[in-house]
């Protein structure tokens, strides 16, 4: 540890504080350094895990001293590659290398809060992910990645209130050219087939649920639907999510050794997803999508998971009685809600 943190300092050393202008061209000085800010980002990003993983290691320090220097050379790298005519070579080599520093970054959780707060970090992984998702040169391990720190910077960002929440479902539709689709497709299909999660990417699907959350409802407390529930219900969040709620309801009372989900995720992903649901109810053509709840078995994982009340919100006013006293209970006026 103590020789990368020396090493490291030195790299960093030729990375020039000076400003740094993605979109217009290098000056002559910052151009001869170019080459060298590369391969101090690269060998950042390929710091070993182990190390990094120790909150205490000195190596954080330097990171953090030199953070405006490095965001700003993955900012001109990251622009470089992606606008370059023709095609730049050097493009999945940067999109790796910026994916790898943030997980450095993430691991000094004061130097992510700030990043994601102050430095727009969050835009930066997003462009990392509506460019990359789908593309074969880049393995499930990239998109595990920037789905984890999508997550957690939205996590970061909600904890502000949700007026901030707000603003980054803003950027992420400006990012995706204004197709809520571009996001809400990519979002759905990891939660297809959650039978075939395991304890080694349970992980997958609860990131997802957590960022359908901050993107498809627009006020928890009301339950009000955002500009991306309309495509979220096209790309069968309620199916999908309906059938997620009754596999978790059959997984929770397995015996813990043959769990899919470790025990202490079901907290998190169980509120997220009845949350959802309760969102997805009050947006248009309600009395169809409690039909759609009934006929994938909504009632039946509600009567499995309230044995186990510690991983649900349960009380007076609360989402789930809500949804059950109030919300349901209405559209029994509509044939098809009965019927289902």
């Amino acid at each position: 540890p103590d020789l990368v943190t020396e090493a490291t300092t030195m790299l960093c050393s030729y990375l020039d504080p000076s400003p740094l202008n993605p979109e217009k061209p290098l000056s002559s000085s910052l151009a001869q350094r170019r080459p060298l800010a590369l391969s101090v980002l690269a060998s950042i990003g390929n710091i070993a895990d182990a190390i990094v993983a120790d909150p205490k290691a000195t190596v954080h320090g330097v990171i953090k001293r030199k953070w405006p220097s490095i965001l700003k050379w993955m900012r001109y790298f990251y622009h470089e590659v992606t606008t370059a005519t023709p095609k730049s070579d050097l493009m999945e080599a940067v999109i790796m290398i910026i994916s790898f520093i943030v997980m450095k970054v993430a691991r000094n959780r004061p130097l992510f809060v700030r990043a994601v707060l102050e430095d727009n970090l969050l835009n930066l992984i997003v462009k990392d992910w509506l460019k990359t998702d789908d593309h074969p040169k880049y393995d499930a391990a990239h998109q595990y990645r920037v789905i984890a720190y999508s997550y957690e910077a939205l996590a970061v960002i909600d904890e502000k209130g949700e007026d901030r929440t707000a603003e980054a479902r803003v950027m992420i539709l400006r990012e995706a050219n204004g197709d809520a689709g571009v996001v809400t497709k990519r979002l759905m299909k990891q939660l297809k087939n959650p039978a075939k999660t395991s304890k080694e990417c349970y992980q997958l699907v609860l990131f997802t649920v957590g960022i359908v959350a901050y993107l498809a409802i627009a006020d928890r407390t009301r339950g009000t639907p955002s500009a991306f529930m309309d495509n979220f219900l096209k790309d069968d969040l309620v199916q999908l999510l309906t059938q997620l709620l009754v596999f978790l309801s059959e997984d929770v009372a397995r015996p813990r050794q043959h769990q899919a989900f470790p025990e202490d995720t079901y907290s998190i992903i169980i509120p997220h997803s009845i949350r959802i649901l309760g969102c997805c109810i009050r947006s248009r053509n309600g009395p169809h999508w409690v039909a759609v709840m009934m006929k994938n078995g909504f009632l039946r994982a509600i009567a499995g998971l309230v044995a186990f009340p510690q991983h649900l919100e349960i009380g007076k006013g609360g989402i789930l009685e809500v949804m059950l006293d109030q919300d349901i209970p209405q559209y029994f006026c509509h044939r098809m809600v009965v019927v289902a």
